[in-house]
């Protein structure tokens, strides 16, 4: 289970440090002709 949080013990930070890692999704057929494109771009 994820944990939203993290709390400073005498042994250091509890919990793991966070990860961010790139995720691509495969491209769909539309359906019945119609297409919805969308991106994000944090710059």
């Amino acid at each position: 289970s994820k944990v939203n949080t993290r709390t400073c013990t005498a042994n250091g930070w509890s919990n793991f440090l966070p990860n961010c890692e790139v995720k691509n999704c495969p491209p769909v057929e539309p359906a019945n002709g119609v297409e919805i494109v969308s991106s994000y771009d944090d710059e």
